[in-house]
């Protein structure tokens, strides 16, 4: 753990590259994102990092074949940031009514960062591109 906002509020990650991966998965049953998909909102999260690094984010739903979907955000070095990633961006294979697999976070061997404040948020014509 380390320190964002508050103490202790965010995870500090170091990947060793054994196909290391953290995956937060919903409470109990699956949850539905399918409304704020519709209304065209993003995954957004907080981010410090040390170094530049690509940090591949999955989501998916274990309940139908072939409906992972992923997208590569790439991570500047530098102090606490904010990015957003539009939903629209894991639709290839996501049915958002049904997510019961959660995130999934990997990146490269030896990157090391942190991450905070994983939310859904409003996102701006501006924010809406799918690049990393």
């Amino acid at each position: 753990r380390t320190d964002h906002l508050a103490q202790e509020d965010a995870i500090s990650l170091t990947f060793s590259g054994d196909d290391a991966a953290l995956a937060f998965l919903p409470e109990g049953s699956a949850v539905d994102w399918s409304a704020a998909a519709e209304q065209g909102k993003a995954l957004g999260l907080a981010f410090k990092s040390a170094k530049e690094t690509v940090l591949t984010i999955e989501m998916g739903c274990r309940g139908d074949a072939g409906c992972d979907a992923s997208h590569n955000l790439a991570l500047e070095a530098g102090d606490w940031r904010e990015a957003k990633v539009a939903l629209n961006c894991f639709e290839n294979g996501v049915n958002f009514a049904n997510i019961d697999s959660g995130l999934i976070f990997t990146s490269e061997a030896g990157a090391a960062f942190a991450i905070a404040d994983i939310r859904l948020v409003p996102i701006s014509e501006q924010d809406a591109s799918c690049k990393g």
